[in-house]
């Protein structure tokens, strides 16, 4: 059973994956921090 977090690993799903469990909302939460903190600055 996979456990999926959007936009994190939502990619590897495929259409044999019958079960799957979505992370808890903290999980949901905070695992796109780290994708955000990588992002470009758009500050002046």
């Amino acid at each position: 059973m996979k456990t999926i977090v959007y936009n994190v690993n939502d990619d590897t799903l495929t259409p044999d994956d019958t079960i799957i469990s979505v992370a808890s909302c903290t999980t949901n939460c905070l695992a796109r921090w780290p994708k955000f903190c990588r992002m470009p600055s758009a500050s002046p």
